[in-house]
């Protein structure tokens, strides 16, 4: 039996909704916020890189902390996005929000090729 990969499928101009493993500490430095590493963004480029050349349209779920469900600034997915941009070389959106009409709309708004993360899903 052979095994179907992502390259198996018809992806070119689709939305595609990506997971990603972006649970990455945060290091607090004198109020300077960095990431602690970004080994699990990398790792992730291969597939984004393909979506891209493929014209998907990429909206990025993922989820560093959320603690007894309140907003912690320093756990926001602002980093991430920002990482993921540089080490693509391509703009990567972020929205301060995970459901309702804000991210509704972003994704109507985009075009094949956009890249959107979410916040904290």
């Amino acid at each position: 039996m052979k095994l179907k990969t992502l390259k198996d499928a018809n992806l070119k101009g689709k939305t595609i909704l990506y997971r990603a493993p972006y649970d990455i500490d945060v290091l607090d430095t004198d109020g300077v916020l960095k990431l602690a590493d970004d080994m699990r963004i990398e790792v992730t480029l291969p597939t984004l890189e393909y979506l891209l050349k493929e014209n998907c349209k990429i909206i990025i779920l993922t989820y560093v902390g959320r603690p007894d469900g309140y907003i912690v600034e320093k756990l926001r997915t602002n980093l991430h996005a920002k990482r993921l941009s540089e080490l693509l070389n391509h703009p990567v959106m972020k929205i301060d929000d995970c459901v309702g009409p804000l991210v509704d709309d972003k994704i109507a708004q985009m075009k094949e090729g956009d890249i959107l993360m979410l916040e904290n899903v």
